[in-house]
């Protein structure tokens, strides 16, 4: 109820609460938009109560600054397309959850294009990979180095080399702000990763003739860790 008051009135205390309620009001006069706040019993808005506790343990995103440099190297991407409105890389964005300047609901609904920037929950690799073949995407992917796992069959089928749509990789390290933290109590990955971790540049829609080599294991020698501002190869 104080919040519904504080949002109609402002308020008195000495906290930023009348700031927020002023800068509410200022972008709803910019959008047209009338606001009336009403205070509503919990039981009658279930659905709000289940946002408002939301604990999302995939809400981290890779440091801009790794981003950018990929970014620059690689395409100008131009929508994210597993992200939120508190960790998007780029202004478009597809997310889990509405927000007002999301681009979509749930990625999978859309043809992915040409510049997709793609740092999805691990749990969905297979489907990313299986939707942005369908769709003749190419894309900017963050991936776990797990050749255990079933996706990993759908990046290589020899196991020494990638298939001919990895167009380009950066191993990314394990530096201890590799992954930057969301607002909805991420857990893993979060800060150093406890794996390797791959960027892989993929195109579906224009698979290249060379097949780019990859390591046996974790541990065996790799390419130098590719950061920002070093040369392209």
């Amino acid at each position: 109820m104080n919040a519904a008051n504080i949002v109609n009135k402002g308020s008195a205390k000495a906290d930023n609460s009348h700031a927020v309620a002023c800068n509410l009001h200022m972008y709803c006069f910019e959008q047209d938009i009338r606001l009336q706040a009403e205070w509503r019993p919990r039981k009658e808005d279930k659905f709000a109560d289940f946002l408002s506790k939301l604990h999302d343990s995939d809400d981290w995103k890779l440091h801009p600054r790794l981003f950018q440099g990929l970014d620059r190297l690689w395409v100008p991407f131009d929508i994210d397309l597993f992200a939120s409105h508190t960790n998007h890389q780029v202004p478009r964005y597809y997310s889990r959850f509405f927000t007002p300047d999301t681009a979509g609901v749930d990625a999978f609904r859309f043809s992915w294009g040409r510049a997709c920037w793609a740092n999805p929950p691990f749990g969905l690799i297979r489907q990313v990979l299986q939707h942005a073949q369908a769709c003749g995407a190419r894309l900017g992917l963050i991936i776990p180095y797990w050749p255990t796992r079933d996706w990993w069959s759908l990046l290589t089928d020899d196991g020494t080399t990638f298939r001919q749509a990895v167009r380009a990789v950066r191993w990314l390290g394990q530096a201890t702000d590799l992954f930057l933290p969301g607002s909805t109590g991420n857990e893993l990955p979060k800060g150093a990763a406890a794996w390797p971790v791959l960027a892989l540049l993929m195109d579906f829609g224009a698979p290249g003739t060379e097949r780019l080599r990859i390591p046996a294991d974790p541990l065996a020698p790799r390419p130098q860790t590719w950061r920002p501002g070093q040369r392209r190869c």
